[in-house]
Formats: C-alpha cells, structure tokens, sequence
C-alpha cells in the first residue's frame, strides 16, 4: 500500500469518470445496420461473423459474472457483501449530493437522484435527441416544433424532470408534450427523496398521467387493444423512456428471470408508440445481460 501514490490514484479516479461519459459499443457494423433498415438479408459469411462476435462478447461477459460471484456471492454474508460491492463499484453514487452543493440555495432540482442524473448524463452525451429535426411537427404558424415524449414507468418523475431541464437550454423554438406512465400507489416508492416532492410532481402533471387498462400503472397488464387506443387518443413519440426495474438485492442470481417479462414488455409498448420516421429514440434502463 505504501507504494501507492495518491495523487495517481485520484487522476486513475478521474480518467474513470471521464470515461463514463464516453462509454459505448458497437455491437453491429454499419453494412448489417444498413441491411437492417433497408430490409435487406445479409450473407451467410457476414451472418457467421455478427454472431462469432456476439458469442466471444457473450463468454467474456459471462466469465466477469462467474469471477464476481466466486469473490462476492460465498458465505454466510453473501448478500451484504454484494450490496457492499455493487455500491463501491458504482462511482457516481455521491454525485446527487456533489450536484446539490453546487446549486444555489433554493434553486435545487426537485429530485436530484441517481436516475434524474443519469438522464442528464445521457442528454449532455447525445445531444441529437432533443434538436427538432425535419421529422418533428410544425405546429404553430411561427414554426415552433413540437417534440413528444413518453414515459414509461415514471415515478417520482427524474426522468421527466430531467429532460425540462435539458430543453430549457436549447435555444429553439420547441413545444414540448409529454406523457408518463406511473403507478397509481404512492406507496410504491417509498424510498423516493420524500413523498412531498412525489406528491408536488404527480399532482402537477396528473393529466398526462396514464395508468393502464386496470388503473394499476403496471405496464404488464397492457393489452394490445389498450395500447392501439392510446396511439390512437394521443398520437406516436419521438422519445420514449423506460426507466423500470424490479428490486433484485435479495436475489442477484435470479436477475435475468425476473426482468425478461419487463423488458420484453417495454420494448413491445416502445415500437409500438415511437414515431417511425428519420429521427426517434428509445431510451432503455439496462440493468444485466441476459443469458439464460
């Protein structure tokens, strides 16, 4: 340890932050992404190649899950050790707070959390999903486009709040229409920053709230004839999100079974509401590679 210097641990500290506001991968090359979006069958060469490569992915991932379940998931105290990692490894955990102490007194986010960051974080890296292109309506004489968005599963609203924030910057002319998809039990988010700023933020917007066939707010529950309705009463998006989850701390293992249902399910609700034309985008909480 006497070895280790500080200041080459702190610029280490750095070089990691930098780089996750740089992390992406290219899972697909520009000929088979062509292929895709001009309908085209790709040969059974290019097709061997794509899945070789998804498959040396697959086993590299796969051995990083296997090496961190030997060192964390044995003993006695097995789940507070996973806890105790997943929280160590996350290095954005103390940003809300950072962000917060660098607002002025008054002026902080109503929900400055871990998600209204990481969608702040997500906008400032792409900064192409909120400029109004040619696809995005013109609505008012003057020119003003309209951009529409949709929320899937979006309580106590950091997403939401996130992207007004975002748009408040831009220097355009833009009407922006949202929708959100919550849940209809406060309870449920319990563990929100504090059930006043839940209740400010649901109350303020409960009229672009939609809660589902059965009221619940629970996406599963959406049936086809549901959601043709609800494009048919409110029209497609440009930008949807999808920000869900299922609390997996107690059963890490059983990650993969229990958010398949919910991602499959997202993804079918995200086609079928998007707005197909030169510029959408589907924003997806990702939380594990599935495998099984």
């Amino acid at each position: 340890m006497n070895d280790i210097k500080f200041n080459d641990v702190s610029m280490s500290y750095k070089s990691l932050l930098d780089d996750l506001w740089r992390k992406g991968f290219t899972l697909i090359s520009a000929e088979h992404y062509k292929c895709l979006v001009e309908g085209k069958e790709l040969t059974k060469t290019e097709l061997d190649k794509f899945y070789s490569r998804m498959n040396f992915l697959k086993e590299m991932l796969n051995d990083v899950k296997l090496r961190i379940h030997s060192l964390v998931m044995n003993g006695s105290d097995a789940l507070e050790r996973w806890r105790s990692f997943t929280s160590f490894t996350h290095p954005m955990r103390h940003l809300p707070r950072q962000l917060l102490l660098k607002c002025e007194k008054g002026k902080e986010p109503l929900l400055c959390t871990q998600a209204y960051c990481k969608f702040l974080q997500i906008a400032v890296s792409n900064p192409e999903l909120l400029q109004p292109g040619s696809s995005l309506e013109n609505e008012e004489p003057n020119g003003t486009k309209t951009l529409r968005s949709f929320h899937l599963c979006e309580a106590p609203g950091a997403f939401v709040l996130a992207l007004k924030h975002c748009l408040a910057n831009l220097d355009t002319k833009l009407d922006w229409k949202m929708n959100s998809l919550s849940s209809q039990q406060n309870d449920s988010f319990k563990h929100s920053a504090s059930p006043i700023e839940f209740d400010d933020n649901f109350n303020n917007n409960s009229a672009r709230m939609i809660f589902g066939p059965d009221g619940s707010g629970d996406i599963l529950n959406f049936t086809n004839e549901f959601l043709q309705k609800f494009v048919s009463d409110f029209g497609k998006f440009h930008i949807i999100t999808a920000d869900a989850g299922i609390d997996c701390t107690d059963e890490p293992i059983d990650q993969e079974r229990k958010m398949l249902p919910l991602i499959e399910k997202q993804l079918e609700i995200a086609f079928e509401c998007l707005c197909i034309v030169k510029q959408f985008n589907y924003c997806l909480k990702y939380v594990v590679h599935l495998n099984e």
